[in-house]
């Protein structure tokens, strides 16, 4: 792979539209998953699981929301400097690119969720 910007970019345009959820569709922007489909919350935990667990955000990262494992939102990290989230709305299940810290603060602020970073199976790959 050259590039995992480039990657998610050809991705992008072959998303089903509303067909999945946000953690369906980050999975599959990440190259963790071969479609854009719908996954369960218990499928959702079993495939982040295999990931490895990141500090900070990174180009390419999933940016997931969970509590005891259970995922609530997710998106990947499109853009950096500062880091931008592309994800699925929650609300009218569209793509939509927002800053990562601003989303965080205001869809999150309230439950106390913070968001975990997961490194994409294809990048830990690269760098083995």
């Amino acid at each position: 792979m050259d590039n995992i910007y480039d990657f998610i970019r050809d991705r992008i345009p072959k998303l089903r539209a509303r067909n999945s959820n946000c953690v369906g569709t980050a999975l599959y922007l990440i190259g963790e998953t071969d479609s854009d489909k719908y996954l369960s919350r218990k499928e959702s935990r079993k495939l982040i699981s295999k990931m490895e667990r990141a500090i900070k955000p990174e180009l390419g990262y999933l940016a997931l929301w969970a509590s005891d494992g259970v995922p609530f939102h997710a998106g990947v990290i499109l853009m950096d400097n500062p880091f931008y989230i592309v994800h699925r709305n929650e609300k009218n299940g569209l793509l939509t690119k927002e800053r990562l810290d601003t989303f965080s603060d205001y869809i999150f602020k309230n439950v106390g969720l913070k968001p975990i970073y997961r490194v994409p199976n294809k990048l830990s790959e690269e760098t083995k």
